[in-house]
């Protein structure tokens, strides 16, 4: 890297002040890092669109039936009240790029911010390339009209309960989802990115009910390569990935564990447990940091809610839902207020107000659970935390408490590297330091909501090549009036890629990047770093390459030599507060992982800090040190592959949930705590010490390890 680099303000633009920041830098200095630029600048009709979503809070008055605030052509709203004087509303949806790039959407969403003064309103706007082909965008869904669903023969409506996973690569037609007689227990499933159709009732890719699997595998009279061609899940003459194609997918395996039985067990066929797929397009997958992972998961909690109200309506009564969402991300307040977690929150509000509204029994008592896993980053050295020591007894109250990282970005990295530090609200006398790799020399950044920094070459006089060489960015988010909810502060880094072959921009250099910043918290309090994940998931080609902290008292190995999964009271990187930063909401079922022969915590399995919430239970998800990974369903029918991770505990977790749920009454399900259902069965599986020692860590294994519900996976035959 040579030339005259400097930090500087951010030129001003009319982007809205509400955006989040990974829509910001993607929409002016990212732009060509976005996982779907290179295919992009191939295709031009091709990933043309944006995905949007407003989200707004505001007071109301009671018994008021107040209009919307905003609306935009294309886009969808859901609302509720969570108490008589509040409406949260989530407005989103497709919009196309023509309509982004005049400024319209941002106009219109300034608009809104304008609006901040008639009401209290919190407010936080997404918009980001949507990773979507043309054939996955039908011109004309109708979306209003819902699937005529039938109970299928021998349901008994009280005993019915949906199992939903959203994930990728998911071959719903598989035999394990299948009933005796051949037919699919899945009622619903939508392949985000798959070839859209006519009249389609999805806003972007292919639906499929469950008749029409069905007529697919008569159609194809077992012939598995051929219905899933015919299902769109496997055809390589269209550009893109086809997970399913592979040996192992992550999505197909997870649902085995969370709801896959044998087609050949006659007398216990599970025809109660309804499935609903969400496979989500493979760019969001594939872009870890989880920059993309907001929308869709709303989306498809959303859709998965919304056919679980189509068959509460059928069997005139509320089915219970449990989720299973078996992805994890590394950013975010951990406080409970990640995008993800929110929407969450006000989705199961709105699908209450519907069934209410449709005078389906127990609505607002409606069972809807979201399990989720800790994250598998324990080890990944990927968070920081400082804490301020300061005490009536000790140093000046008024010193600042520092954390000085030494951020390591590889060479050969084809990916943006992203850094969170959060902050409490409270916070004051922020000061930030960067140095870079090659000149080692400490630069002040500025610290302003209002103007994002730039780290660009300061000899280059041409607008466009200027632009060309930012190779850094940073954003900060406070308590601007109205805007955000995160009640955390949070300053982002985001560095551009070491490898930019092909692209017209400057690489960043690899090395050490070293970041310090200091702020005046209240004692106890914390200064906390988050790096995002940017190692390639289960299948996919490696563009990104892991960047991490490095710090000479971090420990990695003990005295023996093995893996070290403590910490110590010198380093500056944690294990400890590695937990997902989607899983921080007391509402959600978070789950660890164990050994199944030992007990021991995964090393991998991340745990809480002391601020956060720890997890629920533990699940198992390795069969011993060296026999890593759960056995489950293989991409086709009649294969079985390990996968380990606490992606892989979580949905043992959910068939957990389901079970209990069609096993009650329904006046029962209705009072179920399944959190502490959880809980009280790993406590009671611990009182009996069935490995014998103290039970692992309540910030890594909350209540402790939950029994195994299926032993045969992990019943390894030696040879």
């Amino acid at each position: 890297m040579r030339g005259d680099y400097n930090w500087a303000p951010e030129p001003p633009d009319r982007r809205p002040m509400s955006l989040d920041p990974y829509s910001r830098w993607f929409l002016t200095h990212g732009t060509e890092f976005e996982f779907s630029a290179g295919e992009a600048s191939q295709a031009d009709t091709d990933f043309n669109y944006r995905v949007v979503v407003v989200s707004y809070t505001r007071t109301v008055e009671p018994g008021e039936n107040p209009t919307p605030l905003f609306s935009f052509d294309g886009l969808e709203t859901a609302s509720y009240r969570p108490n008589e004087t509040t409406e949260t509303a989530l407005v989103y949806g497709l919009v196309p790029n023509a309509e982004s790039i005049s400024g319209s959407l941002e106009e219109a969403i300034i608009d809104l911010e304008k609006k901040v003064g008639v009401a209290e309103i919190s407010l936080e706007s997404m918009i980001l390339r949507a990773p979507l082909r043309q054939r996955s965008v039908p011109s004309n869904p109708d979306l209003d009209t819902e699937p005529c669903w039938e109970p299928p023969i021998g349901l008994d409506p009280e005993k019915a309960v949906i199992v939903a996973a959203i994930d990728d690569g998911i071959n719903f037609a598989h035999e394990r989802f299948r009933l005796s007689d051949g037919t699919t227990r899945v009622d619903f499933a939508w392949h985000q990115d798959g070839t859209t159709q006519e009249g389609t009732r999805v806003v972007f890719g292919r639906e499929w009910e469950r008749h029409e699997i069905d007529a697919a595998a008569g159609d194809t009279a077992g012939d598995e390569g051929a219905l899933l061609h015919r299902l769109g899940l496997v055809d390589f003459s269209l550009p893109g990935t086809h997970p399913v194609a592979r040996r192992t997918t992550h999505g197909t395996h997870v649902l085995d564990l969370a709801a896959g039985s044998s087609p050949e067990t006659s007398s216990d066929d599970p025809v109660n447990q309804r499935i609903i797929s969400v496979q989500i397009p493979c760019l969001v997958t594939e872009e870890t940091s989880g920059a993309l992972l907001g929308l869709f998961h709303m989306l498809s909690v959303q859709y998965i809610l919304q056919r679980a109200r189509r068959i509460s309506k059928k069997l005139k009564l509320a089915v219970p839902v449990v989720i299973n969402f078996s992805y994890a991300v590394a950013g975010g307040p951990h406080n409970g207020r990640h995008f993800i977690e929110r929407a969450f929150e006000a989705l199961i509000g709105h699908h209450r107000e519907e069934l209410e509204r449709c005078h389906v029994p127990y609505a607002q008592s409606a069972v809807v659970e979201i399990v989720m896993p800790t994250g598998n980053r324990h080890l990944a050295r990927c968070h920081a935390s400082a804490t301020s020591v300061n005490d009536a007894c000790g140093e000046d109250p008024a010193k600042p408490t520092e954390i000085s990282l030494s951020w390591r970005i590889p060479g050969r990295d084809r990916s943006p590297n992203y850094l969170e530090l959060w902050l409490p609200m409270e916070a004051t006398d922020l000061s930030l330091e960067v140095s870079d790799p090659e000149s080692q020399a400490p630069a002040s950044v500025t610290l302003d909501a209002t103007a994002p920094q730039v780290f660009w070459d300061h000899s280059i006089a041409q607008e466009d090549d200027r632009r060309c060489s930012i190779i850094a960015w940073v954003h900060y988010t406070t308590d601007l009036p109205e805007l955000f909810s995160h009640q955390r502060q949070r300053v982002f880094l985001a560095i551009a890629p070491t490898d930019v072959l092909h692209i017209n921009r400057r690489p960043a250099l690899p090395g050490d990047w070293k970041i310090k910043l200091k702020a005046k918290i209240a004692p106890g309090e914390s200064i906390d770093a988050w790096i995002q994940r940017d190692a390639p998931p289960l299948g996919y080609r490696s563009r990104g390459v892991q960047s991490y902290f490095e710090d000479p008292a971090y420990e990695r190995f003990d005295s023996l030599g093995d893996l070290q999964d403590e910490d110590n009271a010198r380093s500056t990187v944690r294990r400890l507060g590695s937990l997902s930063g989607i899983a921080t909401h007391n509402k959600a079922v978070v789950v660890g992982a164990y050994r199944y022969r030992d007990g021991v915590p995964g090393l991998y399995s991340a745990g809480a800090s002391e601020h956060m919430r720890a997890p629920n239970a533990m699940a198992p998800a390795d069969t011993s040190r060296h026999l890593e990974g759960v056995l489950a369903a293989g991409s086709r029918s009649g294969t079985q592959v390990t996968i380990s991770g606490t992606s892989v505990a979580a949905p043992q977790v959910t068939r957990y949930l389901a079970q209990i749920l069609s096993g009650l009454p329904p006046d029962q399900r209705v009072n179920l705590d399944c959190r502490a259902k959880v809980e009280e069965t790993a406590t009671s599986f611990e009182d009996r010490n069935p490995y014998g020692g103290e039970k692992p860590d309540s910030r890594r294994g909350g209540a402790g390890r939950l029994p195994i519900l299926e032993e045969q996976r992990f019943q390894v035959e030696r040879r």
